[in-house]
């Protein structure tokens, strides 16, 4: 099972501050971007990521009301993965709603014309949906073969810090006997104690944030981690 660092950051200052922190140990982190609608907090500064240079890959995590206003954004700057919530899509109606949400997974599979020599733009970017603890995974059946990860959050999305709902590790082997090849994530409250029952559950990667920057050190944390797995 993968570990990938997860940052949730208003200032960008931080956010590239833990991005280097994070270079020597990890290739890719994950970023956490809310509007303040979606999520209570505002995180996240898409602007920011112009102005320094990266050693590692970028995936995005979407809390947002629209995220098809930030997919080509977020395409320029190079993120090699764009995850967005189903829930995002509880305002459109039912009769649309699919059409919505394959509309928006094609835009971000498709490539941007006339942009050269950047990371994650030409038919490279990896697509996921997202899931809060209530949501019912059957929602999401339909787009499955369209899509390359299902992140099951198993705390509720936008605050740092939360407990780990367990339950929601029951959703796994149900994703996995729809498609074998699908990537399922654990995103929230993953720390050295509930890491070892989503190994368990067979979950491919978790999403760490507050655990790290908990421990004195993040080599420690990292190696707390590990050996759980």
């Amino acid at each position: 099972m993968e570990i990938i660092p997860a940052i949730l950051e208003k200032n960008f200052s931080e956010i590239e501050k833990k991005i280097k922190k994070l270079e020597p140990y990890f290739k890719k982190a994950q970023i956490d971007f809310g509007d303040g609608l979606f999520v209570q907090e505002k995180s996240g500064d898409l602007d920011g990521f112009k102005k320094i240079s990266i050693n590692i890959d970028l995936e995005a995590h979407i809390m947002i009301e629209k995220p098809w206003t930030v997919i080509d954004q977020l395409k320029e700057l190079g993120f090699k993965k764009i995850i967005f919530h189903y829930e995002s899509f509880l305002s459109v109606k039912k009769k649309t709603r699919g059409f919505a949400i394959n509309n928006l997974i094609k835009g971000i599979k498709k490539e941007i014309q006339g942009t050269r020599g950047k990371q994650g733009i030409n038919g490279n970017i990896e697509v996921g949906i997202a899931i809060n603890p209530e949501t019912d995974p059957s929602h999401i059946i339909d787009y499955l073969p369209r899509i390359d990860e299902v992140l099951l959050l198993s705390v509720n999305p936008g605050q740092k810090g939360q407990s780990f709902q367990s339950d929601v590790l029951t959703k796994i082997n149900f994703l996995k006997n729809l498609k074998k090849d699908l990537i399922v994530g654990i995103d929230g409250g993953v720390n050295d104690k509930s890491i070892e029952a989503i190994t368990k559950a067979g979950a491919d990667q978790v999403y760490v944030n507050s655990f790290l920057w908990k421990e004195k050190s993040l080599k420690d944390a990292i190696k707390k981690l590990q050996i759980m797995i």
